[in-house]
């Protein structure tokens, strides 16, 4: 039977989501994916399972139930802050339970997956830090749920994999990003136990990670992300303290996640900005994506953006149909009562009244004849890693001067959100309603009800390979230290702005780069910072974990990171409707520095 499942909840303070998605009732049981994004009160989200033809509910569901809670074991969902690190952890349910108790010693969280569960799509990840596969039996993951996983990891994801005893399936996407080779079972001795483990033999880029207890793991980058495999199923392993628990999956999440130690919520930097308009700590009511960084960026890229209006403005148009009433009301009525009872109709007051009729019914014909202003202005943020589109995240604003239905037409493939809370003026006392519709290959809302001269606005991100925008063959000279090399416009319009961070140092071109074209390059490094013209200093915190990321590999000198404009990027269609357009494109390509 034909079915709609549905989540529905609030979305922060100022909105309520519904996310559904169409299905089939079978006999025999079968698992959907519906991800809704979570940031509000969980004993506020209901599951309902609706008939298509009739709209009929079968079934509803808290998805947090207070009345049920019991010290039995019935734990409720928490809520972490936006910095706390989550563990995914998927495979074998014994070891799983063991990895927990390990990674609690250390002070980090962890969540246990079913491996047939795991999401088919890459967003579906964001949620955690890591994910930590423990002797999965990869037969049983899906080839949907490893590509999601490699475009996970390529935008940023962090994946650990301890192999399994069982035997390993051919040609598996995971194969490319591995740093090595998985071989034969064997038995590793360490000091205190034996454990099951794997052969492994590195590949080339490999870097070894050398235990205190003499065993090898080995890890990569892949693009933005970072893979790490281990030898030996460590789920057995017993640490005689937590400084000995917090050594050892350090050394493991080294560049994926900060193990914290007896570092607390308290000691969280947090700007006053920050703290102004969100409550510090786990309530993160009014964030949106990953917390108080992202929402300071959304919130000031939304000012970019029009986003944010200073005051309501005045529609001349409400006061016509009063001046119509009033109109008709001394005029036409006014000179029937004075020919009933005798009096000349033609005194001061019905004059106006018939003058204030034609003319508010002409006004009310020319404003309806009138096409209103309309505004859509948008932000796109694109990743480019090793020559691949690896991620982009969007920001929109929609704005009409009359109060208007638009029908959207978004990406399919993007996952979008509200973003109105990031928005400095928008009121705190309104509260909207979005309908989304969610697939297998994105989640969009479908139309916008818009409040004239009232902003609303949209956040939204995909995840997957694409052609890249822009070319980099750079190399960094020294004495004197400068960026030497080429580069390229992949795109299809002109690059601004461009400029060059490294670790010794950055560098600004002073010409564009139009569509096809390369430059020489040959610039002296300084310390001056990087910042893009026109937008606001933390524009590329609208994702926190990639701009880290990004960061923390330049920093290293193993990348070359280049920056660009395209302010003349052509416009998508994004409603059905004619609107004035303001477009940004801002590009973040990283490259392996050339020998």
């Amino acid at each position: 039977m034909p079915a709609t499942l549905e989540v529905a909840g609030t979305y922060g303070t100022g909105a309520a989501l519904t996310i559904r998605q169409e299905m089939i009732v079978e006999s025999r049981p079968r698992v959907y994916e519906l991800l809704f994004p979570l940031n509000a009160d969980p004993t506020r989200l209901a599951v309902t399972l609706r008939r298509q033809s009739d709209g009929k509910m079968l079934a509803t569901q808290l998805l947090l139930d207070p009345t049920v809670f019991s010290p039995a074991g019935h734990v409720p969902i928490t809520l972490l802050a936006a910095d706390a690190g989550l563990i995914g952890l998927g495979g074998n349910v014994s070891d799983a339970s063991l990895l927990q108790a390990q990674l609690a010693q250390a002070g980090l969280t962890a969540g246990i997956f079913n491996e047939a569960k795991l999401p088919a799509v890459s967003v579906g990840y964001e949620g955690i830090s890591v994910l930590l596969l423990c002797a999965a039996d990869l037969r049983q993951i899906g080839g949907d749920q490893e590509r999601a996983i490699v475009d996970w990891v390529a935008a940023g994801g962090n994946l650990v994999l301890i192999p399994s005893a069982d035997p390993l399936p051919e040609q598996l996407p995971f194969d490319a990003i591995l740093p090595c080779d998985i071989g034969e079972n064997q038995i590793v001795k360490l000091p205190s136990i034996s454990l099951n483990g794997r052969q492994l033999q590195p590949r080339a880029g490999a870097t070894a990670m050398t235990m205190p207890d003499g065993w090898t793991a080995y890890a990569r980058r892949w693009k933005l992300g970072r893979v790490v495999v281990l030898p030996v199923d460590v789920a057995e392993m017993n640490f005689p303290n937590r400084d000995r628990a917090i050594e050892f999956w350090r050394t493991i999440f080294a560049g994926m996640v900060d193990v914290p130690g007896n570092r607390t919520i308290t000691e969280v930097p947090v700007s006053d900005a920050q703290e102004d308009i969100m409550p510090v700590g786990p309530k993160m009511r009014d964030a949106i994506g990953r917390g108080p960084r992202e929402t300071m960026a959304a919130r000031n890229l939304l000012d970019v953006v029009v986003a944010s209006a200073d005051s309501e403005p005045v529609d001349w148009r409400a006061a016509l149909p009063w001046m119509i009433g009033l109109g008709a009301l001394l005029g036409p009525l006014d000179w029937f009562l004075s020919l009933r009872l005798g009096v000349s109709p033609r005194h001061w007051l019905t004059v106006v009244g018939w003058f204030g009729l034609v003319g508010g019914v002409a006004g009310y014909c020319f404003a309806k004849a009138q096409t209103p202003q309309r505004e859509i202005d948008s932000l796109r943020l694109v990743d480019q890693a090793d020559g691949k589109i690896v991620a982009m995240t969007d920001l929109l604003s929609f704005r009409s001067q009359r109060d208007e239905n638009w029908r959207l037409l978004l990406d399919p493939a993007e996952w979008w959100e509200p973003a109105n809370q990031a928005a400095a003026n928008f009121s705190v006392n309104r509260f909207l309603q979005f309908d989304s519709r969610q697939d297998q290959e994105g989640c969009r809302p479908s139309d916008l009800k818009l409040r004239g001269g009232e902003p609303q606005s949209l956040r939204g991100q995909t995840m997957a390979s694409a052609p890249p925008m822009i070319g980099i063959n750079l190399r960094v000279e020294h004495n004197p230290t400068r960026v030497v090399g080429t580069l390229s416009n992949l795109g299809a319009a002109r690059i601004v702005d461009l400029q060059v961070a490294t670790a010794w140092g950055n560098a600004r071109l002073a010409a564009g780069l139009n569509p096809g074209d390369s430059v020489n390059v040959e610039l002296p490094l300084s310390d001056q910072e990087i910042r893009l013209d026109g937008l606001p200093e933390d524009a590329l915190d609208l994702t926190p974990d990639r701009t880290d990321r990004i960061a923390d590999l330049v920093k290293s000198g193993q990348l070359v990171c280049v920056l660009g404009e395209m302010p003349t990027a052509a416009e998508a269609q994004v409603a059905d409707i004619a609107a004035a357009h303001q477009d940004w494109l801002v590009i973040r390509a990283v490259g392996t520095i050339a020998k």
